[in-house]
């Protein structure tokens, strides 16, 4: 099927307007996080710094497909997620990115990529010790960069926010 879309014709038009859905989008970003997961505990930090990036590429294009369904749907108006449309699309990859054990840099590097799009009060409610365990696992040289790099993420999008809650992390 694929080298006949590249043939040309209608077929090759039907197939075009097809991937411009939001189905395909989230297959395709389903596909992209299994395929880039074993990457996140790369030895080479260039590597790692790309699959990170990677990671925040594959968020947008987890909120990008909730926009596309919404627009298939025939919805008009603002084309932005609520808050809680956002926690809706990225419960999954909260979830998934939490049940990684603590030692691991996969758990952090996706949560990095999530942090600015759902903010902080969902992953505590998702994890409510989070800011525990990631002061424990600073402790631990292989993964206390990206405890770090998350914390000041998370810190930052406090700041951003104008968020005036403080006590997650005053208080951890």
């Amino acid at each position: 099927a694929d080298l006949k879309a590249l043939e040309g014709g209608k077929e090759a038009e039907e197939r075009v307007q097809r991937c411009a859905g939001a189905q395909e989008l989230k297959e395709i970003g389903a596909l992209a996080l299994t395929l880039l997961w074993p990457h996140c505990e790369d030895p080479f930090q260039g590597i790692a710094d790309q699959t990170k990036a990677m990671f925040t590429n594959i968020t947008a294009l987890q909120e990008l497909t909730r926009l596309l369904s919404r627009r298939e749907a025939g919805e008009k108006g603002q084309m932005k997620l609520s808050q809680e449309e956002k926690e809706g699309v990225f419960t999954e990859l909260v979830t998934m990115a939490l049940a990684v054990k603590p030692h691991r840099k996969a758990r952090y590097r996706l949560l990095i990529a999530i942090v600015p799009r759902v903010g902080n009060q969902m992953l505590l409610r998702h994890e409510p010790a989070l800011i525990a365990s990631l002061l424990e696992a600073m402790r631990d040289q292989s993964v206390g960069t990206c405890c770090t790099l998350l914390l000041e993420a998370m810190l930052l999008h406090d700041a951003a926010s104008g968020n005036a809650d403080h006590t997650w992390w005053s208080e951890p």
